[in-house]
């Protein structure tokens, strides 16, 4: 199995935190995750390998919107009622994936 220095790099901090022997969660975050099936393959297949309780997962969204959630619930407001006005900020032409 090819080496895999993220992989690597999760298990370790698997470890440290006593994730063996029992089922935990592995986020797949980030846009190379989201955007090559065979490095999720590899790395999901490197990791349970050695952890076979590691449960890899692909997020609901990304990190970006996430942030933008506690950030709204940290100043007080739901993020769903400002989602429309954010949207409506966004110049013409610009993605709005993520938004809801």
């Amino acid at each position: 199995m090819r080496r895999i220095a993220l992989a690597a790099n999760t298990i370790t901090a698997a470890r440290r935190l006593g994730f063996t022997g029992q089922r935990f969660p592995v986020v797949l975050a980030g846009s190379v995750f989201v955007h090559s099936a065979l490095l999720r393959e590899l790395f999901t297949a490197a990791v349970m390998a050695v952890l076979p309780g590691a449960m890899a997962f692909l997020p609901e969204r990304d990190a970006a919107t996430g942030a933008a959630d506690d950030g709204a619930r940290s100043a007080g407001c739901e993020p769903a009622t400002i989602y429309p006005r954010l949207v409506r900020l966004i110049p013409a032409g610009l993605p709005k994936s993520g938004m809801r």
